[in-house]
């Protein structure tokens, strides 16, 4: 367009994965809530995008990321989302497109994404990134990024039905028995009335 425009460049995260270091970088427009976040990876580039599209009526974050090799399989999951009049969670199932076998991973990424089914409502909360996502002794710990908290509606129903959703759909694999959630890496954040420091069963 032409304007000049002062860019705030912050270097949120560095981590190594599968030997190669990867750097997350936000860059924020000063002054408004325009931003940019990039993941960048040695030896690939930029391998996740996300920025705030910003319409004459809505602002919200739209994303990619891009698939890095390894074996792609289809898998049926079961996802469990709120009712109508949130009084609890019902079952959707459907195939899932997974990466390196992740079935996991790619449950909770439909739950992000919400339901296909006429009169099940989403239960995750607008803009919330899945971080990171592991399996040990029978405890599945899950990392969302801070929207998960911050974005959500509230109401101790909304609450029940949001944690509802994730452990049930996540206990459906018989190597979980407990879900552990953090939020931007943290344990013990608050999601409404409820806070998150020890596993869910």
């Amino acid at each position: 367009t032409g304007r000049t425009v002062k860019i705030d460049a912050i270097l949120q995260k560095v981590e190594i994965l599968e030997g190669k270091r990867v750097y997350t970088v936000r860059y924020q427009e000063v002054g408004t809530d325009y931003y940019e976040l990039r993941v960048i990876s040695e030896g690939a580039g930029v391998i996740a995008f996300e920025k705030l599209m910003q319409l004459p009526d809505q602002s919200f974050p739209v994303s990619y990321s891009l698939y890095m090799g390894g074996m792609l399989t289809e898998a049926p999951v079961t996802l469990y989302f709120a009712t109508p009049n949130a009084d609890g969670v019902l079952p959707e199932t459907r195939t899932m497109l997974v990466a390196d076998g992740a079935v996991a991973r790619a449950a909770v990424m439909g739950l992000i994404w919400g339901p296909e089914s006429e009169g099940l409502r989403a239960t995750m909360p607008e803009g919330t990134r899945l971080l990171g996502i592991s399996i040990s002794n029978g405890i599945c710990t899950v990392d969302f990024s801070k929207e998960f908290v911050e974005n959500h509606p509230g109401g101790s129903a909304g609450e029940i039905m949001t944690l509802s959703s994730i452990v049930k759909t996540l206990k459906e694999f018989p190597s979980i028995e407990k879900v552990q959630i953090l939020v931007e890496g943290q344990k013990g954040a608050t999601l409404g009335n409820i806070l998150l420091d020890r596993p869910l069963e």
